[in-house]
């Protein structure tokens, strides 16, 4: 058992420096390939993107929506992430409404951002998940009812932002017809 306790020790060892690097964004040239993409896109005199993607925080659709977002919009697109995604923006509540709203405005006013992309999800926790629907048609026409919704209140803010609805699923992410 002595003889093995060396080599465990320095792979732990190596394993959490290793990391801890990645978190603090440290590799062998200073810099991961996320944070170069920042520096060259992060220019005080131009940062600007004409996208915004709004999501749900559901960790099983981040990868699907981060590639989405790579081949949508090239990698350079603001994000914002709520449970339930856009049912923020069909809130009863003003205030949560209102939040929802002015995170779009500050994206609009600082980034210039010109298009929203939301994106609903499929057993979705926020929504009470599939469970809480006949079928899967029934749900995706539900999420379709709320993106709409959502858009429209995005349109009475926000006249010239152009709204594109998406619902994602395990099979991927599929654009409804504007």
């Amino acid at each position: 058992m002595k003889k093995f306790f060396l080599p465990i020790l320095l792979v732990v060892v190596s394993l959490v420096a290793y990391n801890l690097g990645r978190t603090l964004g440290v590799t062998k040239n200073n810099a991961t390939a996320d944070q170069q993409n920042i520096d060259e896109t992060s220019q005080l005199d131009g940062h600007h993107t004409k996208d915004l993607v709004m999501h749900c925080m559901d960790f099983r659709f981040q990868g699907m929506e981060h590639r989405f977002t790579c081949d949508t919009c090239g990698r350079k697109a603001d994000k914002l992430s709520w449970p339930g995604a856009v049912k923020i923006l069909n809130s009863d509540n003003p205030a949560l409404k209102e939040e929802a709203l002015d995170a779009i405005k500050t994206a609009i006013e600082k980034h210039g951002i010109e298009i929203i992309h939301l994106i609903n999800h499929l057993d979705c926790g926020g929504y009470g998940g599939s469970t809480k629907h006949a079928d899967t048609g029934a749900e995706k026409q539900f999420h379709a009812d709320e993106l709409t919704r959502a858009g429209n209140t995005i349109h009475e803010r926000f006249k010239t932002l152009v709204v594109r609805k998406y619902i994602a699923s395990r099979q991927g992410i599929e654009e409804l017809a504007p």
